[in-house]
């Protein structure tokens, strides 16, 4: 009865002892051979190892949208550090909750694309600081600027540059 590998084998050459091997994310992983193929024991010790190798790999590698996380949870924090120097209990209750939901969010095995209202800057209204921004956000996104500066009422400056 043929035996059901989970590692290849990759046989000797060049005075090098046969190894079995793994490859995972783009790596190549060798564990020793032991005697052969055959040897049962080298192979389950290769796959104790393959096992721990994989853990390490797959903790050194970012889960999608962690960087963004790990910003808003650096951000909380210091807010939290904040509200608790300065006695801002509704705040600093905002920031520990916006924390919590943070961390609970990013130990999803796939955590989903940060909310900007999960974000410190997301809790502010910037129409009230910047009234145009909405407007100008829209022209950006339309194809042609020029309708889009018309529909607003802005003007469009060119640049030197032609056929625009």
């Amino acid at each position: 009865m043929p035996r059901n590998y989970k590692l290849t084998w990759q046989a000797g050459a060049q005075g090098r002892a046969g190894r079995w091997r793994k490859k995972y994310k783009g790596g190549l992983y060798h564990f020793p051979g032991g005697r052969g193929k055959t040897d049962r024991e080298a192979y389950e010790a290769a796959w104790a190892a393959w096992e721990e190798t994989k853990r390490r790999v797959d903790a050194e590698t970012p889960k999608p949208n962690q960087v963004d996380y790990k910003k808003a949870i650096a951000e909380w924090e210091l807010v939290l550090t904040w509200c608790r120097k300065h006695d801002d209990e509704e705040m600093a209750e905002m920031a520990t909750t916006k924390l919590e939901l943070l961390r609970k969010k990013l130990s999803a095995a796939k955590p989903k694309p940060l909310d900007k209202k999960d974000t410190f800057e997301g809790q502010f209204d910037s129409s009230v600081r910047y009234p145009e921004l909405k407007q100008i956000a829209e022209a950006a996104r339309c194809e042609h600027r020029s309708n889009c500066a018309a529909l607003i009422g802005l003007r469009v400056q060119r640049s030197g540059v032609s056929g625009s």
